[in-house]
This record gives structure tokens, sequence and C-alpha cells, in this order.
């Protein structure tokens, strides 16, 4: 039987540098709009459920408004298509950004 990887979900300091490592990563501005978000802001994770990984290639910095439309919006799969098209270009294609 084969054995399945349990997801990288991370707690406390470890999780708030995570958060920090993305910030920087996308120069603490919103992907879709470019609007600054502010320091300490937790990043959005584009894959969720059995997807959900607390790993860099996974997150994306979205504006207040962005991160509420990618959750409660009219069109959250568009979102998430433009979250993986922005992660292609930042760190390459990996299996949470194909499509």
């Amino acid at each position: 039987m084969l054995s399945k990887n349990k997801p990288i979900r991370l707690k406390g300091a470890a999780l708030r540098k995570l958060h920090e490592k993305v910030y920087e990563l996308d120069y603490g501005e919103c992907v879709l709009c470019q609007k600054s978000v502010m320091t300490g802001t937790p990043s959005h994770h584009v894959n969720h459920g059995i997807d959900k990984e607390d790993v860099k290639e996974n997150m994306v910095m979205l504006c207040t408004w962005c991160h509420r439309e990618a959750h409660f919006g009219k069109n959250p799969q568009g979102i998430k298509f433009m979250c993986k098209a922005y992660l292609r270009e930042r760190d390459g294609e990996n299996k949470w950004n194909k499509e």
C-alpha cells in the first residue's frame, strides 16, 4: 500500500517567516492589482483543500479586496488561474500551478 505524504502545515514563527518570504518575493504588492499590501498581511494559498500546503510555491500576496474576491467573488476560478500564471512566472512550473 502506498503511503500518502502529509501536507506541509506550519504554525507560529515558521508560518510568519513564510508569509514574510512571500511578501518579499511579491514586492509587498498584490499580484493581481499591484496595490501595496501592509507588512504582516498573511499570504493567500492558491490551492485549498487536499492541495493546501504552507509552501511559497502555493502562496501569493493579495490585497484585502482581491483576497475577498478570490474566496467570495463571482469568478474565483479566474482569480485562481491568474495567480497560477503568476506563480509559474515567479517560481517556474510545479505541482501547485499547473493548468
